[in-house]
């Protein structure tokens, strides 16, 4: 649904790392409205992975503060 809200939305990945069962990636989505308007946002994700499923996804704003999360 909130996807579905712009014209198009592309995501950059970077900054990946492992904690143990946890995944922890950076990101910079650049999205553009349907009026034209573009913005940009950055958010780390850390997704807990157990027996091949997710079980938790957590997004922070700054990278340190999810790499404090899990511990690196």
């Amino acid at each position: 649904m909130f996807w579905s809200t712009f014209d198009d939305v592309q995501v950059e990945l970077y900054g990946l790392a492992e904690a143990g069962s946890e995944v922890v990636y950076s990101n910079t989505a650049y999205m553009r409205g349907r009026d034209g308007i573009e913005v940009s946002a950055r958010s780390t994700f850390v997704y807990t992975i157990e027996n091949g499923q997710i079980t938790r996804f957590r997004m922070f704003q700054e990278r340190a503060e999810a790499l404090e999360a899990v511990g690196l």
